[in-house]
């Protein structure tokens, strides 16, 4: 392998590192300038705390959490978020 080669690998590996700690520091600066923003964000994505997939993510998750079978925890969920079981 040429030293060329190696030079810009690390170069390239630099750059990454570079520009992931940029973003890093950009989201932390907005974070902090925007704390309201973060949790406007989580609840379009997730929606509101009684929202049906919250609902039936939390079946999913306690479902699998006690180790019961996956097809009967996942039409457990699936009637919740579809609104056939409450």
């Amino acid at each position: 392998m040429s030293p060329e080669k190696r030079t810009g690998g690390f170069k390239s590996f630099i750059s990454g590192v570079y520009l992931l700690a940029a973003a890093c520091l950009l989201f932390g600066v907005c974070a902090h300038c925007y704390p309201d923003a973060g949790e406007r964000l989580r609840q379009a994505i997730a929606g509101t705390e009684d929202s049906p997939v919250r609902e039936a993510f939390s079946v999913l998750a306690e479902g699998l959490g006690e180790s019961r079978p996956v097809k009967e925890v996942l039409s457990e969920s699936y009637e919740v978020l579809v609104g056939e079981k409450a």
